[in-house]
């Protein structure tokens, strides 16, 4: 497997424990935020397709409305 130069130059690097810390909070952190924006983005294509739950509108609940008064 072929390393990236900047990547190499970085494990190469000697440092002390706090750099160490530093570089490894900045990964994982820019790991879970590409994970959030995955979730966020599925998330925003499953919403995109199931338009039959957001159809009824204001009062189209069993909570109030003019359904509710109809089912009584």
């Amino acid at each position: 497997m072929k390393v990236p130069t900047a990547l190499n130059e970085l494990l190469q690097k000697p440092m002390d424990r706090k750099e160490f810390l530093k570089h490894t909070a900045a990964a994982t952190l820019f790991v879970a935020g590409g994970g959030v924006l995955v979730q966020s983005l599925l998330k925003g294509v499953k919403l995109g397709q199931t338009t039959s739950s957001v159809a009824g509108g204001y009062g189209a609940s069993t909570y109030g409305g003019a359904v509710a008064a109809t089912r009584k």
